[in-house]
């Protein structure tokens, strides 16, 4: 029984992370204008797994923040 629930804790611990296609997407953007975006060309932060790179829904967020100037509702 504890090994169920070892598997599932660790599961449900595993932090969120978006491939290129779901981040450009959700920030309105190409795959190409994304990757100018991403580090280390520009100062969008990025997870590296191996080959593939992630992003963190938290840093998206954090990276529009940041890069929001003069709006207005």
């Amino acid at each position: 029984m504890g090994g169920i629930q070892n598997e599932t804790t660790a599961v449900c611990n595993r932090p969120e992370l978006w491939d290129a296609k779901q981040t450009a997407k959700a920030l309105g953007l190409s795959e190409r204008a994304l990757w100018d975006l991403s580090f280390p060309r520009g100062k969008l932060p990025v997870c590296r797994l191996g080959r593939s790179v992630r992003y963190r829904p938290a840093d998206v967020a954090a990276y529009v923040a940041a890069n929001t100037t003069g709006v207005t509702v």
